[in-house]
């Protein structure tokens, strides 16, 4: 579980940086999004997170543990990126 929450926050700082580049498309948090679930999901697979593992409902790793870690590792840097805005909005 941790190994999601640190992958979380480091996909959120390079989505961060990166989607400068296209946000003043109309259509720019799609790709946010797709480059989020995309990246997540190559994390997962490569580094063999399973969420099903993690808390305990299988006991081996399965494809469907993998995808679900990487939408929680995409899912992840965008609820991180929400919780930084806040507390930046709030300190201005």
């Amino acid at each position: 579980m941790n190994g999601i929450l640190m992958f979380s926050t480091i996909l959120w700082v390079f989505i961060d940086r990166v989607k400068k580049m296209w946000t003043s498309l109309s259509w720019g948090k799609w790709i946010t999004t797709g480059l989020a679930l995309i990246a997540g999901l190559f994390i997962a697979f490569g580094y063999q997170l399973d969420l099903l593992l993690s808390i305990g409902l299988t006991e081996a790793t399965s494809i469907g543990g993998k995808i679900f870690a990487g939408l929680a590792v995409a899912a992840g840097a965008s609820c991180i990126n929400e919780i930084l805005a806040k507390v930046q909005g709030k300190s201005k």
